[in-house]
């Protein structure tokens, strides 16, 4: 088997010794498919050369027992410490989120907690700042729709000069930080949603108040102890630490250690395992809720678990407890194989954590490389779950999809907008957003064509069915979900859960824009700075809009040949963010090709002296004064 490796090494020999080497733990295959595990291997081989990955671990469940089970390459680079899926930890991200649900889940299965409990008894200073008074339980929590802002300030604990030991020392406890102000509602609980850390979080803090324990503690007695999770943590304690695999990020052609990250919100973000654990919990939710060591739910519960308890739509997916619902693969049928699961990335790791419910089958795929630490995208589910589908799965028809109807374009205008997943933050302040509050992040925007609506490459047509849409040749549905004044509120696609929430903000700022343009175009250039200058303020203060969205929309307007209106955005955010060095670049050439070469040359300079490392900006600043 190849393995990837960095192109100099003072390891080589040993690591290779290492990838060639595959250490499997012992399981019955002989209910494997011939051939299967071979395929397997040459597989993972082969993502791990095309996408450098230093180690991977898979696991395959069906029906209740661990079928497959194997580790390839290293832990550790610099080591040659081999994957070992029994004993080398992998710190597993959001798929936390999960299995904190699944903690909760077990409390509500026994009796100890009521789903339908107001969770403003657990904790104290939730902001409505929505219009519903509707209660936010428990039930909302585990299903993503509880209504929160995602506000992202002060989770992460950064301090990274200083010992592992000392970070974790400087952080709240969960009460704390989540009544610091991090507890918004911004809508109606149980009408939309949304990938909720905060919603979360609080889950944890209620597993911990239900059993008067600590969150790490109450997650050993209730979902890792019953299932023999022996080697699962709550981030690894010292006596385990020398078992975790080191996470990387490949950059100049070379593996670069990630540090180990502290977060304020464990519940969502902080639990290390090791693959087998995983794949014990995996036996649970492939059988009755039980394995052969423990049960950690009743059967009917296991079967609540693998059922939605969520979709905005009966014929589009939704969430379960803690664990996202797809519509899978495409299996030979023509059909799509059923899957809940949920993906997790820390700095240096990548998690796919999957069960296909109406085919017993449980993989859990993990590698000590991601994407945010450099690298490209992992690819290992896309390449492994068809495999095992395809040995394991029978086809499932093809479900026809519905017919399109007769339409005016007019009547399609109400759902033309922005719209932008969920996962950022409405209420904060500029303050806060220059302390990493989670700005608007891409938006998909719903356009009208004389032949529908469009979206990514696809022209969706009404259905008979209202709010409804489909795209007939690219095989694909939209929903869109109101707002209790029936406002057209949020979409979502049936490729998959995640809303995609209307910012209204973003669209007055465009609006706004459209209005300059006019003003600019009849000679009133000092009116349209105006306005535009009062649609950025606001824009920024609704948080749909920072430094580099700024910086964009200027390059958008030069390129419109809307140089008066593209200088008076690159000036704005000169003086909104005079510590930026790009800002003021881009401020440059903006005065350069508008002939202002003094201004131009003061605008360099004081780029320069921010970055006095662009070489781009230096060029600009010598051509402009050699002329």
């Amino acid at each position: 088997h190849v393995c990837p490796m960095p192109r100099s090494s003072p390891f080589l020999v040993l690591l290779l010794a290492v990838c060639l080497s595959i250490t499997a733990t012992a399981q019955d295959t002989s209910s494997l498919p011939p051939d299967l595990a071979d395929t397997i291997d040459a597989t993972v081989a082969e993502q791990m050369q095309d996408t450098h990955l230093p180690g991977v671990a898979v696991v395959v469940v069906k029906d209740g027992a661990t079928v497959f089970q194997r580790g390839y390459g290293v832990a550790d680079v610099a080591t040659g410490r081999a994957v070992d899926p029994e004993r080398t930890l992998f710190r597993i991200g959001s798929v936390s989120k999960a299995l904190t649900a699944l903690a909760v889940t077990r409390l509500i299965d026994d009796g100890r907690l009521i789903r339908d409990t107001d969770v403003s008894t657990y904790v104290d200073g939730i902001a409505n700042l929505s219009s519903s008074d509707a209660p936010v339980t428990i039930e909302h929590l585990l299903t993503h729709t509880a209504g929160f802002d995602q506000v992202g300030v002060g989770r992460h604990v950064w301090d990274l000069d200083e010992s592992l030991a000392a970070r974790k020392a400087k952080r709240p406890s969960l009460a704390a930080f989540l009544e610091n102000g991090n507890l918004r509602r911004v809508s109606a609980p149980g009408a939309v949603f949304r990938y909720d850390t905060y919603g979360i979080t609080l889950a944890g803090h209620v597993l911990a108040e239900a059993t008067g324990r600590s969150y790490a503690e109450a997650m050993q007695q209730e979902l890792f102890a019953p299932l023999g999770m022996t080697r699962s943590f709550v981030e690894a304690d010292d006596a385990h630490l020398t078992d975790l695999a080191t996470g990387y990020g490949w950059q100049d052609s070379a593996y670069v250690a990630q540090p180990y990250e502290v977060y304020a919100t464990t519940p969502a973000s902080s639990i290390d395992a090791t693959p087998a654990d995983l794949g014990r919990l995996l036996e649970a939710l492939t059988s009755d809720g039980a394995n052969a060591r423990g049960r950690l739910l009743s059967p009917s519960m296991a079967e609540t678990v693998r059922a939605p308890q969520y979709r905005p739509h009966p014929q589009f997916t939704g969430i379960t407890h803690g664990f996202w619902e797809n519509p899978g693969p495409a299996l030979p049928g023509g059909g799509r194989a059923r899957a809940i699961g949920h993906g997790g990335s820390m700095l240096g790791f990548w998690t796919s954590f999957t069960v296909f419910p109406d085919h017993g089958l449980g993989v859990l795929l993990v590698a000590n490389r991601d994407i945010e630490a450099g690298g490209g995208p992992v690819r290992l589910a896309d390449a492994i779950h068809p495999l095992l589908l395809d040995a394991y799965a029978e086809g499932v028809p093809h479900a026809p999809l519905p017919e399109p109807v007769a339409f005016e374009p007019r009547d399609l205008a109400p759902y033309v907008g922005d719209y932008a997943f969920g996962a950022f933050c409405r209420t904060c302040s500029r303050d806060e957003y220059a302390r990493g509050a989670w700005p608007l992040g891409r938006t998909r925007p719903i356009a009208l064509t004389e032949d529908g609506l469009s979206f990514d490459d696809g022209t969706f047509l009404p259905t008979a069915e209202r709010d409804v849409f489909v795209d007939p040749d690219g095989g694909r549905l939209l929903f869109f979900g109101r707002d209790a004044d029936a406002q057209v509120a949020f979409f979502v696609t049936s490729d998959g859960p995640a809303a995609f929430e209307r910012v209204h903000a973003l669209e007055a700022l465009r609006e706004h824009l459209g209005y300059a343009e006019k003003l600019t175009e009849a000679g009133y250039l000092p009116k349209a700075e105006e306005v535009l200058a009062t649609a950025l303020n606001a824009a920024l203060d609704a948080g749909v809009q920072n430094e580099l969205t700024i910086n964009a929309m200027g390059y958008g307007l030069l390129e419109a040949d809307l140089l008066p209106l593209a200088l008076a955005v690159f000036r704005f955010n000169a003086a909104t963010y005079p510590g930026s060095w790009n800002a003021h670049d881009s401020l440059g050439e903006a005065l350069a090709q508008a002939g202002r070469r003094d201004e131009a040359i003061a605008a360099y300079e004081r780029s320069l002296n921010l970055n006095p490392q662009s070489e781009t900006g230096r060029a600009a600043l010598e051509r402009l004064r050699a002329e």
